[in-house]
């Protein structure tokens, strides 16, 4: 923007002229001056603009054309207020005039306006405002007396400011002095408290190892404690001081129906049947003098019905002598009452057989003494196999918990010596006698691991003696139903072990379907042809050492397959040794009552009658062959999927 008006020089307002091109003249003339010129009509609306007024009065070069001149001027301003047309006189000597205006590039600005006019006669034609910013030197000079009075007023300020960092600097050695005094006392004291901090560190390291090796030996004490509990057959309640269910074993679980999970934190009275007194009288009954030993509890079971706990139960006490909780171990009446029925059934039928052969010995008055004797024989016989099954059943049943324990116990002996082995290895030993000491120790925990292994494998076999004597000794008052021939046949095989360890046993167990039968008979019947394998070969071997002068090579092989008879489906169970054999002449008579191919006292003639008897009591049936593989006795017994209804119904 020019900072003096433009004349219009030679633009003679008196005289006609050609409009038009005065006009153009005079735009290329503001045009290369740079002025801010705007061309307005009668109306003093903006006609025609320079680049200049394009460049002050917007941004974005938006159309002034057509807008009022008013609209370029500040609301405050007179020539807002009163009119342009008022103040603005067309005349060629007219003086400018002040007035604020509006930009959007520089906001607020006060310009110099002056009006000329290209009509001749200076009547209200088109009319040419030249603008002058007169704002910009005015405020230059107001900023440069501001800065002077500001520089005066910031050279006093400095001088202040330089006085008092003299005196602070004084007070800041002073504090820098006091400061040091303060640092060393402080570090002294806090190297003090580093060596007591280090102390408490070693001392807190030191009872660290200690916390976890308590708590190495308490997560394996629970461990051992959670195998016992599941070794039990017994029930286990663990309550708290407020006599509310810590824990319970699987027995108890088992018993009334509900995941350890639902009975933790109910109280021991809720899982009493209604009709115990205990319910009424509430569970510190029982400990009033410190525990109770075998009471009769009354429990729901899972049905909902009435179960009776033989009960003991104690204090547990903390080694500070503080009450933890209570633990109460019971013991299920109704398996004690079963064995009793068992026993009492038992003596029932030896007393029916003792009948029936005092009966037979009646009528064999007249025979020889050699059939009395036999007969006698067979009675004393009777007495003792019913004896031993009433006596096998209860072994079985009491070592079982012996046994669940000493596995437990080899099970974490085997593990500690792992640890122990594991410990040893790590040991750094930098002389002769360390590393010498460290190799002992190996190979004693090596021999340890040994022997354990052996502890384990017989505490397993003693287990599965245990189960297959429980299984099979008790007595069937009806079948059973899908049972696998397998099982019962490696049952057979455990307790038939001390009459054929001498034996090579081959098991080839087919693929069997399940069958419906009286289980414990099957197990007899198999059992009683392994031992007649077993005393076959070992008569045999006892002959071939005194002709040969070394033992016979023993071996029985047992093997099972599903096989159609008939038409029937149904499965086949054979059992074969490389002994002598059965002579084709006495085959048919081997397995009637009373014949044995063994020497007087030795066989009572009963064993292969049995077996035949109890085969067609399943609706199966018998027979002795020579076997194509070992080529001695092979016996086989064939039996459908499920036995004739009158046997079951009888």
């Amino acid at each position: 923007m020019g900072d003096s008006p433009i004349e219009l020089g030679s633009l003679d307002v008196d005289e006609p002229t050609d409009v038009p091109a005065e006009r153009a003249r005079a735009r290329e003339l503001f045009e290369a001056l740079g002025s801010v010129v705007i061309y307005v009509d009668r109306a003093w609306s903006i006609t025609e603009v320079t680049t200049g007024a394009v460049e002050v009065f917007t941004e974005d070069g938006a159309e002034l054309v057509g807008r009022k001149v008013t609209s370029l001027i500040a609301p405050f301003d007179p020539v807002a207020v009163f009119g342009i047309e008022d103040l603005l006189e067309p005349r060629a000597d007219a003086d400018d005039i002040s007035v604020s205006m509006v930009s959007a590039r520089q906001g607020v600005f006060t310009a110099s306006l002056r009006l000329a006019s290209l009509d001749e006669t200076w009547l209200p034609a088109t009319r040419v405002l030249e603008i002058r910013d007169i704002s910009r030197h005015q405020e230059a000079l107001a900023n440069q007396e501001r800065l002077t009075v500001k520089h005066a007023e910031k050279a006093i300020e400095l001088q202040k400011a330089n006085a008092e960092i003299e005196a602070l600097n004084v007070r800041l050695n002073r504090a820098a002095d006091d400061l040091q005094d303060d640092v060393d006392a402080a570090t002294a004291e806090l190297r003090e408290q580093a060596a007591k901090l280090e102390e408490l560190n070693a001392e807190k390291d030191r009872n660290l190892v200690q916390i976890r090796a308590r708590e190495r030996e308490a997560q394996d004490l629970n461990t051992y404690l959670a195998s016992v509990l599941a070794a039990l057959t017994e029930s286990v309640l663990i309550l708290d001081v407020d006599y509310r269910v810590q824990s319970v074993n699987a027995v108890f679980t088992a018993l009334v129906g509900k995941d350890d999970a639902l009975l933790v934190g109910v109280e021991f009275v809720e899982l009493l049947d209604d009709a115990d007194l205990l319910k009424l009288v509430g569970a510190a009954k029982l400990f009033d003098e410190g525990g109770f030993r075998a009471i009769n509890v009354g429990f729901s079971d899972k049905d909902g019905g009435p179960v009776t706990l033989k009960s003991s139960g104690s204090e547990v006490m903390s080694p500070t002598g503080d009450l933890l909780g209570y633990v109460i171990v019971g013991h299920d009446e109704r398996e004690m009452r079963r064995l009793l029925s068992l026993e009492s059934q038992l003596a029932a039928r030896e007393r029916e057989q003792a009948a029936e052969l005092l009966e037979l010995h009646e009528e064999l008055k007249e025979t020889s003494k050699r059939e009395l004797e036999h007969a006698s024989n067979l009675l004393m016989q009777s007495e003792k196999l019913s004896q031993l099954g009433s006596m096998l059943a209860s072994i079985a049943h009491e070592i079982n918990n012996p046994v669940g324990v000493i596995q437990t116990s080899n099970s974490l002996v085997d593990r500690m010596v792992d640890e122990l082995d594991h410990e040893v290895a790590s040991l750094d030993a930098d002389d002769e006698e360390s590393q010498a000491c460290c190799e002992s120790l190996r190979a004693k925990l090596a021999d340890l691991k040994k022997i354990n292994k052996v502890a384990i494998t017989g505490s397993k076999r003693l287990g599965e003696l245990s189960h297959a004597l429980r299984t099979q000794s008790r007595m069937d008052l009806e079948v059973t139903r899908d049972v696998n021939v397998n099982t019962i046949a490696r049952e057979a095989l455990v307790i038939a072990q001390g009459r054929i360890k001498f034996c090579d046993v081959e098991v080839e167990l087919g693929e069997l379907p399940l069958i419906t039968c009286f289980r414990s008979k099957l197990g007899q019947v198999v059992t009683n042809l392994l031992s007649n394998a077993g005393d076959s070969l070992f008569e045999k071997n006892d002959q071939h050492r005194d002709i040969h002068g070394y033992r016979y090579e023993a071996k029985i092989r047992v093997t099972s397959e599903a096989r159609e008879r008939d038409g029937q489906p149904g499965v086949s169970l054979a059992v074969a040794d490389n002994g002598d054999g059965v002579p084709e002449d006495i085959r048919e008579k081997i397995f009637e009552e009373y014949f044995t191919t063994k020497p007087a006292g030795v066989g009572t003639g009963l064993g292969l009658a049995m077996c035949m008897t109890i085969a067609k009591e399943h609706g199966g049936a018998m027979a002795v062959t020579e076997d194509p593989v070992l080529g001695g006795a092979r016996f086989e017994m064939w039996l459908p999927l499920s036995p004739p209804k009158e046997d079951v119904d009888q």
